[in-house]
This record gives C-alpha cells, sequence and structure tokens, in this order.
C-alpha cells in the first residue's frame, strides 16, 4: 500500500522529549488514530501500517528515513484516494446483557471481592451512585 500511496506518514516518537517516560506508544497510538479519523473525514484512504514492536520493521524504517537513534517509528500511514471502497466488516461479536443484573468488576475493593452485581433499574442506580447528593447541572 505505500508503494502506490502518493503520500506515507511515519508517525514517531522522540524519546529524548518523553515527558513520561515509557508512554510513547500510547501518545503515538492517539496520534495516528486523530490521522485516521482525519483522513476519512476528507474522504481519503488510509490505513495503520505497524511498525513497532517489530524490531527488523524498525531498523528497516530507521535505516529509510534516516531516523537518529533516539527516535522510534509507530507506524506508517499511507494516505490516498482509495482503489475501492469495500463494504465495512463487522469484526466484533455483539454482546447482549442479561436481562437480571450486570456484573461489573469493582474497584478498590479486596482481591477475594473482585465483582459486584449491578442494578438494572434506574432508581437503583440512583441509589448506587447517590445522585440525589449531586449537584445536577
Amino acid at each position: 500500500m505505500v508503494k502506490y500511496a502518493p503520500l506515507a506518514i511515519a508517525v514517531c516518537a522522540d524519546k529524548n522529549r518523553e515527558k513520561f517516560p515509557g508512554l510513547w506508544a500510547l501518545d503515538c497510538s492517539a496520534a495516528a488514530e486523530n490521522i485516521l479519523l482525519e483522513a476519512t473525514e476528507r474522504r481519503l484512504g488510509a490505513v495503520w501500517t505497524a511498525v513497532y514492536p517489530f524490531e527488523e520493521r524498525v531498523k528497516g524504517i530507521k535505516e529509510l528515513l534516516n531516523l537518529p537513534a533516539n527516535v522510534i517509528p509507530l507506524c506508517i500511514i499511507p494516505v490516498g484516494r482509495p482503489a475501492e471502497t469495500p463494504a465495512p466488516v463487522d469484526r466484533f461479536q455483539s454482546f447482549v446483557y442479561p436481562s437480571r443484573d450486570v456484573v461489573i468488576p469493582s474497584r478498590g475493593r479486596s482481591p477475594r471481592d473482585q465483582t459486584f452485581v449491578a442494578p438494572t433499574n434506574e432508581n437503583a442506580w440512583d441509589k448506587a451512585f447517590n445522585r440525589n447528593r449531586l449537584q445536577r447541572c
């Protein structure tokens, strides 16, 4: 795809400018997603082509783009006019919650008590989250 695209964007991290060490992949992933969303908005074709964490790809792209040692490529995004527009594919399975209660992972509880059963009616939710005590905006 990159070979035929009129434009390709390399999403990279400069490890020397990391504010929160180790989180560069998250920051770059968010940037890449925004690029993909904007391309879609402009009716362009774009695709995330993974580079990181594949060491041979990282090395190849660093050599091709002559990137310094402190810059790590996360992905390449080829952008252009799509040659075709395939129908959307649903790759996710739908999940229908049971008609009774929903089990939700708990936070801040002991390891032995890792879930709680969430109420399914609105009044119970209000009571559970003390909504009567909260000011409504």
